[in-house]
């Protein structure tokens, strides 16, 4: 099988299901245990793992079930029990029966990501029916060992920990990661979960981390709702949402029942990493691997540190983990490597050995845009960018300031499998969203050009500000006090207030620095409805807008013909094609805050919001916030979003 429902060749864009050679680098040292779709179906509840495999429901994990597992990621909706009014296990039958039985047409790929990186690459129409019948799940609760009492039940834990430590080796044996999001209360806590809190939590971010890690290609499914059509993401963002800076219940619980979960994570990631370097090296993918080298710190970001190198050298696995035999020789060679050039050498050389960079490599740059300093920049590495500015820097009679060739040297084409990875990007641009001020300053002190901008129009500020670096907007801002904040982006013809709507990281901060330096809050911004379109969207930066003055009824509108010309032809096309990726554009222009917040089943945002008197608008469709709720949700408006939205329990977050 090829494809996993439309028997498309390999280079359809729809989840693979793998007949072949595994994958994979990772053994296990606890069993994968799987569940048959057609028995996950009969289910009334979720059952504990131990439970499951007395009843002899599970299977374990054999190789003619490579490529036909769906992982199940998912927030527990209690601190015991992780679906205690089943409501999580009624939203993924209804899901899977819908995907049988086709009423769920096609599944596409996310609006924004579409529209960005991907348009040209399409998520074919899958015909689900036939291989569902044959698949399998696997979901934490039902396949790990569950330890209610540690004291009581040694034996679980150590299996418990094991099968944490065996993350690489089950994820890499799935083809479709399904994240499962309906609406729903906490039971402990009362706070509402959903994809926005998903992806606050630390093991969920951890299940997107891995499979972005993955050697094979695990395409990630969101489910916001039983009968929302789902989508597909690439998990771009992930790399500004790390799992250590995520939620974790045993933090919450001050750690009664034992260790914090985060130190049992680093090494599970740190394993994955090295393990997708080593193959994108191998496999000649040198911009892949340079870029994913350059991110390695950010990856483990709220992490305790762990010794990898020692603990090479004591196990027969590495950083504790059983890989296979020759890649922990691999990965613990190469940590050595790169562990003794970190002490013997300056930060330049340090760099050149990770990236494995040649004198080759500087002339292929003349032709790509990818050079060295690209790539020092984008690692945060202030002292290797200052040595490659002295290194290459030319003296001349009408400067004190020496002139470095090439320092503004752009990327010559878009790279759409790496985030942020845009034609015309400079060293610059790339340090205001990836590096700390120390490492812009060094740039522009040798005359690097402040004012460059990528093919979308997208200049340094804006890259600070998409990525959430609210520092680097501040000091840029100290520096160019008259910079223009009114210009706007190529895509969304947007200012670079408006673009912080889009960051998942640092809003608040960002935004604060934006207003400090005179960013309009008048009607042309939008502010309210562009900071509320986004998942991780903040009521507290709405709040400080609305104290600034902002209207909480201005509507989200687009300000150039052509942007106008592609909103209003998809509210004509959703007359005929019923794929989300339509409604959601369709559904885009003319939106207040309420309508975005309410499409994204953002619930504490609506309280917010209907407490400072949003009203009930409609949208350019001529859609009031309620219909366009039944229209992303399936006809069926989620208890809790229904409530906020009529004001039932509406009070400030």
């Amino acid at each position: 099988m090829a494809c996993l429902g439309c028997g498309a060749p390999a280079t359809c864009a729809t989840p693979a299901v793998h007949g072949g050679k595994e994958l994979t680098d990772f053994s296990f040292k606890y069993p994968m245990y799987v569940i048959p779709v057609t028995e996950l179906l009969k289910l009334e509840a979720l059952l504990p793992h131990h439970e499951l495999r007395q009843n002899g429901i599970l299977k374990k994990w054999s190789p003619e079930m490579q490529g036909k597992v769906i992982c199940v990621s998912h927030q527990w909706l209690s601190f015991h029990s992780p679906d205690p009014s089943g409501e999580h296990l009624h939203t993924l039958s209804r899901v899977l029966l819908r995907l049988k039985d086709g009423s769920i047409p096609k599944v596409e790929l996310y609006w924004l990501q579409k529209l960005l990186f991907r348009s040209s690459k399409e998520v074919c129409k899958i015909t689900w029916k036939k291989e569902l019948e044959g698949m399998y799940v696997w979901m934490d609760y039902l396949s790990m060992p569950q330890v209610a009492d540690p004291a009581k039940n040694p034996q679980h834990v150590a299996e418990a920990v094991k099968a944490v430590q065996s993350i690489p080796a089950y994820f890499e044996r799935c083809s479709l990661l399904l994240v499962l999001a309906p609406v729903c209360l906490h039971r402990d806590t009362g706070e509402v979960c959903n994809y926005a809190s998903w992806r606050e939590r630390g093991w969920c971010r951890l299940e997107m981390m891995v499979a972005l890690l993955a050697r094979s290609d695990i395409r990630v499914m969101v489910c916001p709702g039983p009968e929302a059509i789902p989508y597909f993401i690439w998990p771009f963002d992930m790399i500004w949402l790390p799992a250590g800076e995520g939620k974790f219940s045993c933090c919450a619980l001050n750690h009664v029942f034992g260790q914090c979960d985060k130190v049992h994570l680093r090494p599970v990631l740190e394993d994955m990493f090295d393990a997708k370097l080593h193959h994108l090296r191998l496999n000649g993918q040198f911009t892949e691997f340079r870029y994913w080298a350059s991110q390695r710190d950010v990856f483990v970001r709220g992490l305790p540190e762990a010794n990898l190198i020692e603990s090479s050298n004591s196990s027969g696995s590495v950083g504790g983990l059983r890989a296979t035999h020759a890649m922990a020789k691999i990965l613990s060679a190469e940590r050595k490597r790169l562990h003794k050039t970190d002490r013997s050498c300056t930060r330049l050389a340090a760099l050149r050995s990770a990236l494995y960079w040649d004198a080759a490599d500087d002339l292929a740059a003349k032709q790509t845009g990818c050079s060295l300093l690209l790539w020092a920049a984008f690692s945060g590495d202030a002292l290797a960018v200052q040595e490659l500015v002295d290194e290459s820097s030319v003296t001349t009679h009408q400067d004190v300031r020496p002139l470095v060739p090439n320092i503004d040297m752009a990327l010559k084409q878009n790279m759409p499998d790496l985030p942020c990875m845009f034609k015309g990007l400079t060293p610059v641009v790339a340090a205001m969203g990836h590096a700390d001020f120390d490492t812009v300053e060094v740039l522009l002190e040798a005359r690097a050009n402040p004012y460059a901008v990528t093919v979308q129009r997208y200049d340094a500020l804006m890259s600070a500000a998409i990525c959430g670096k609210s520092r680097n907007v501040r000091e840029w801002l100290k520096r160019f006090p008259a910079w223009n904040l009114g210009r706007t982006d190529l895509q969304f013809d947007a200012t670079v207030a408006r673009i912080v709507g889009g960051s998942t990281a640092d809003r608040m901060a960002t935004m604060q620095a934006l207003l400090e330096a005179r960013a309009d809050t008048g009607n042309c911004e939008m502010l309210c409805a562009s900071s509320s379109w986004q998942e991780d969207s903040d009521p507290e930066v709405i709040k400080m807008l609305l104290d600034r003055g902002c209207d909480v009824n201005i509507p989200w509108e687009p300000t150039s013909l052509k942007l106008r010309a592609f909103f209003t032809g998809c509210i004509y096309l959703e007359h005929f094609d019923k794929g989300r990726f339509i409604a959601e554009c369709a559904a885009f222009a003319g939106n207040t805050a309420l309508h975005f917040a309410v499409k994204r089943g953002d619930v504490a945002l609506v309280r917010y919001l209907v407490t400072s008197r949003a009203e009930p608008r409609k949208n350019y469709q001529g859609r009031t916030p309620l219909e366009l709720a039944k229209r992303m949700f399936g006809g069926q408006v989620p208890p809790l979003l229904l409530s906020a939205l009529l004001g039932e329990d509406a009070r400030p977050s």
